[in-house]
């Protein structure tokens, strides 16, 4: 009894440490193998002693069978059979005990995370501090079949926290790394509730992801759970937000800086951003087109939006950002019987995008004439269509009137449908690549931040600080700005013919390979910052800020003032053609006296491609 005793208190122990240390999968594969040792080395000693001592071999089957089932419930039979030659060994004897503790522990596992599996989720959550700890607030189907993909994905624990979770719900999150949260606490973002999930200063990274409906309710609780974590005392860089709102409410109160306390990482989105940055990522339009050795292209991204709501115009501002390439063209045709009365919020967020890009506009749904028209006259040119009507049914109808059309006037276009929940391809026979929208590889910007904290790097130039102190130091803006810089190196790859899963650490392109993508970075940088919102910087205004820019030296000893980029009225210095750059450059040094090059900056990007394609985007 004494044995079995211990055995128990052992076994429960040794479950207990493998499912805090451990992953539940690892978890289940330790408990199976345990078993099958148990019941192989149990059956072999039994069996061997009970032939030894028993007075049939029936009866020592039965015994053995009898003798192996107690082992998992502590007993053992040790008396009955302890007097076989074999056992005079030590070696067989401590083999013969461990055994028993395998089977116990099999057993006190397998009872642990079925019947203690609440128990051991919080003391997981409370004491994992080295694991990522996900926060997600809003429960719905989207984010609960997100948080699930996320806990893979980051290996770490995802609380969701919210209200008027269903039984439904309930059963879907039955993954030890999954929790629901609907308490007072952590509904409220206190630093108890931080507390109670094992948040501590300088012990555990969080990443909280605001994905409810409402949009102002996201903001609320993330400057709760600020504050209360400012109350905790733990580092900006322990943090990182997720938000889903507009673009319009300012993040100035909830992104660290150098005077400030803030999440130490922030990233915006809305549903439509989100379905255009999923649609880049799986979708990319660079596989449409071929380049030449020298990373130039002859050909036409012509793309076709179907549907121009808020999802539409995402889109198309996605497919202008990354659609520019060094010796190629672009061309965007909107078919939307309504777009006069939809797109007044493109005017305003990005007024010079329509007229600084080829982009037509048809009033015309996806099945009128005029569409089927446009078809029939310019269909061999096009190779992007994207269905953006609002809702995935009529998406999919629209498909499927579209596709024997396609196939009649042999139209090789990419065939792309996107909402607000899913986007999807339709490639091959018929064939459907599709991909909900919650979804780490888009919404965890750890991976895309690294590339982007080494690009932003470069820009400062000669500089004391590391690279993440002057990430750091970066408003939202600019690094909106490097990450899509940083998620367009799989593109500059493509074009350069570099590997992008193993790029060569040595690569030094040719020279007019390096131009070709600078000019390629330079368009890109261009057409960011028109759907962006900004517009030429008029050359009597740059004139202007360079004379503030020597006054503020001659009065402060330093100039402040970006001469080049107006942030607050969006006007930039450098919206203009390559070949007009190193005028500007010129210019500006001998105005303010720094060193600067905006070519070089444009080949230094380029030449950083090896070390940005080491970090996997998702």
């Amino acid at each position: 009894m004494l044995i079995s005793f211990f055995l128990w208190i052992a076994a429960i122990f040794a479950a207990l440490i493998l499912m805090m240390l451990v992953k539940p999968r690892v978890t289940r594969t330790t408990i199976l193998i345990s078993g099958l040792f148990t019941i192989a080395c149990g059956s072999f000693f039994y069996g061997y002693g009970y032939v030894y001592t028993a007075e049939s071999g029936a009866l020592a089957a039965i015994k053995t069978v009898f003798s192996v089932i107690r082992i998992f419930f502590g007993g053992n039979s040790y008396e009955d059979i302890s007097s076989a030659p074999i056992f005079s060994y030590t070696s067989v004897q401590f083999l013969f005990w461990l055994l028993h503790f395998t089977g116990t522990f099999s057993t006190a596992a397998a009872a642990l995370s079925t019947f203690g599996k609440s128990a051991l989720r919080r003391l997981r959550l409370k004491f994992k501090t080295n694991e990522e700890l996900s926060v997600i607030y809003g429960i719905r189907n989207e984010t609960i079949d997100f948080g699930k993909k996320l806990a893979r994905h980051t290996g770490g624990n995802v609380v969701f926290v919210g209200t008027g979770a269903d039984q439904i719900t309930v059963d879907g999150l039955q993954e030890p790394s999954c929790h629901i949260r609907a308490d007072g606490p952590a509904s409220e973002g206190s630093s108890a509730f931080l507390r109670s999930i094992g948040m501590r200063r300088g012990q555990r990274k969080l990443h909280l992801y605001c994905l409810t409906d409402d949009l102002v309710d996201n903001r609320l609780y993330a400057a709760k759970l600020l504050s209360a974590l400012q109350e905790l005392g733990v580092h900006s860089e322990q943090t990182a937000l997720t938000l889903q709102t507009s673009e319009q409410l300012t993040v100035n109160t909830l992104q660290a800086s150098e005077d400030r306390y803030g999440f130490g990482s922030v990233d915006l989105l809305d549903a439509p951003e989100l379905a255009a940055r999923m649609l880049m990522l799986r979708f990319p339009p660079y596989e449409l087109l071929s380049f030449d050795k020298q990373g130039r292209t002859r050909d036409m991204l012509h793309c076709a939006i179907i549907g121009f709501g808020e999802v539409g115009q995402a889109v198309l501002r996605s497919l202008v950002m990354n659609g520019q390439f060094e010796g190629g063209s672009f061309r965007a045709d909107v078919f939307d019987p309504n777009y006069t009365r939809r797109m007044g919020k493109l005017k305003v967020l990005s007024p010079a995008l329509t007229d600084a890009y080829d982009i037509r506009f048809h009033e015309s749904d996806g099945r009128g004439t005029m569409f089927y028209e446009f078809l029939a006259r310019e269909g061999e040119t096009l190779n992007y269509l994207v269905l953006c009507t609002g809702s995935e049914r009529i998406n999919n109808v629209i498909a499927r009137e579209l596709l024997p059309c396609m196939q009649r006037l042999n139209i090789r276009a990419r065939l792309c449908l996107c909402d607000r929940e899913t986007v999807s391809s339709i490639i091959g026979n018929n064939s459907v690549e599709k991909y909900a929208l919650y979804d780490p590889a888009v919404l965890t910007t750890e991976a895309l931040d690294r590339r982007a904290m080494m690009l932003n790097y470069g820009y400062c130039g000669n500089t004391t600080r590391s690279p993440r102190e002057e990430w750091e130091r970066c408003d939202y803006f600019s690094r909106v700005s490097s990450r899509a810089s940083a998620d367009f190196a799989e593109a500059m790859a493509h074009m350069a013919g570099l590997d992008p899963k193993q790029p060569n650490p040595n690569w030094k392109p040719e020279a007019e390979l390096l131009e070709n993508l600078a000019k390629t970075e330079h368009l890109r940088w261009c057409a960011f910052h028109y759907a962006m919102g900004f517009t030429p910087m008029p050359e009597e205004e740059f004139d202007a800020r360079c004379r503030q820019f020597t006054r503020e030296k001659q009065e402060t000893g330093t100039g402040k003032i970006r001469v080049g980029k107006d942030l607050l009225q969006r006007r930039h210095a450098c919206l203009i053609p390559w070949e007009k750059l190193d005028a500007l450059s010129q210019k500006e040094r001998a105005a303010t006296g720094r060193s600067v090059d905006y070519k070089q900056l444009d080949r230094n990007n380029v030449l950083a491609l090896p070390v940005l394609l080491e970090t996997q985007k998702g």
